[in-house]
């Protein structure tokens, strides 16, 4: 019910309704470079849907209230979020498995117990139709087992928070969409100290065009990004080649620290100039000024965006040529990892360019190929 990377790559009926989405998203992408010589993607524990079931399963009368709430949901919205509430609370204080707190020590141990995220990964996040973003609970800068523990049992009880009724509402026109009945597992995954992260997205994010990738980064933890509270980097490289095309460096003050919950820093650099908490956790975001040196300069090197640049083939090779949304970061080091892909949303891919034919696969002898507005299949 627990696997690291390394051993749910190697276990073909570990998909997407064990692992979840981003889970089993990581699994993928960890299994693309399993005989290179860097991997890309840090290590991870995922925790699959069932180990939450047999968590659910461990608390008396649960299954049968959860049973009620589908039963009845949507006839009063007073009575289903107090349904909610009531099945979170029962998830939270239930006490895990010894079985699942050995796999977690074991796991922490055998990474020098570095700090880690804990991050849903629920059966409905990065598809393509809803990505479900930020709907669910993460806990970073987690070092501590009791923490580790208590954030599981947190994204797990996250199904059942409100804004996560009030989304299936959204998605369906302002009526409870009582066919989607997510089931949560969870990645816990080394956190990486990053100097730099961004996103790439496997298109041109302006013109839709898919002989192009657009690069967005910043300096620092990637936060600053995220809540668009600080200016990235913008960078627009040719896919076939990984030639720059564009570039346009913004004038930097600031990046994102994250001082981790056994009180240390990923930087050294003690210059706050704003901080915030993440939600129940003792770890938290700080904004501090970034040095004179760095203001001017380019978040990512010509090196950095090349290796971008190679990862974001071998995805979109991965993916059928489902353009992706690709998150990463680098270390101090200067080390590129990708932390999670999934599908474009948010801009509809052009496929009208002539020279977009050279990267699509024309299938067997006879076989006629048809442009669809996320990917290519045959026909």
């Amino acid at each position: 019910m627990l696997y690291t990377l390394e051993e749910a790559a190697l276990i073909d009926t570990l998909d997407a309704s064990k692992l979840g989405g981003k889970g089993f998203n990581l699994k993928l992408i960890a299994s693309a470079f399993v005989n290179s010589q860097f991997q890309p993607v840090p290590n991870a524990l995922l925790c699959t849907t069932d180990l939450y079931k047999h968590h659910v399963n461990s608390i008396d009368g649960l299954n049968s209230q959860i049973a009620y709430l589908y039963r009845h949901i949507g006839h009063n919205e007073k009575n289903d979020l107090q349904l909610y509430k009531d099945i979170s609370n029962k998830i939270i204080s239930k006490s895990l498995s010894e079985y699942c707190k050995n796999k977690i020590r074991t796991f922490l141990k055998a990474n020098d117990n570095m700090p880690v995220s804990v991050r849903s990964s629920a059966t409905v996040e990065d598809g393509a139709s809803a990505s479900f973003a930020g709907i669910f609970d993460t806990f970073l800068g987690q070092s501590n087992e009791d923490e580790v523990f208590k954030s599981l049992k947190k994204c797990w009880a996250s199904l059942w928070m409100p804004n996560v009724y009030f989304y299936l509402k959204q998605l369906n026109d302002g009526k409870i969409l009582t066919s989607v009945k997510p089931i949560m597992a969870v990645v816990i995954q080394v956190q990486v100290d990053s100097k730099a992260s961004g996103v790439m997205f496997t298109l041109n994010v302006n013109s839709g065009g898919i002989t192009e990738f657009t690069v967005e980064s910043v300096f620092g933890q990637g936060e600053g990004y995220v809540s668009g509270s600080l200016s990235a980097d913008k960078y627009l490289i040719r896919r076939k080649d990984g030639k720059l095309l564009v570039r346009e460096i913004v004038v930097k003050e600031y990046y994102y620290d994250i001082i981790f919950n056994n009180s240390h820093s990923s930087s050294n650099n003690n210059n706050n100039a704003n901080s915030h908490n993440q939600s129940n956790t003792d770890s938290h975001w700080v904004k501090k000024q970034l040095p004179d040196h760095l203001k001017y300069r380019s978040s990512l090197t010509q090196a950095q965006l090349i290796i971008l640049s190679n990862y974001g083939n071998k995805l979109l090779d991965l993916y059928n040529e489902i353009p992706q949304d690709i998150e990463f970061a680098v270390d101090a080091v200067g080390y590129l990892y990708l932390l999670q892909s999934r599908p474009v949303t948010s801009v509809e891919p052009n496929y009208d360019a002539a020279e977009a034919m050279e990267f699509i696969n024309p299938g067997k002898p006879g076989e006629s190929w048809k442009l669809n507005e996320h990917f290519i299949r045959p026909q």
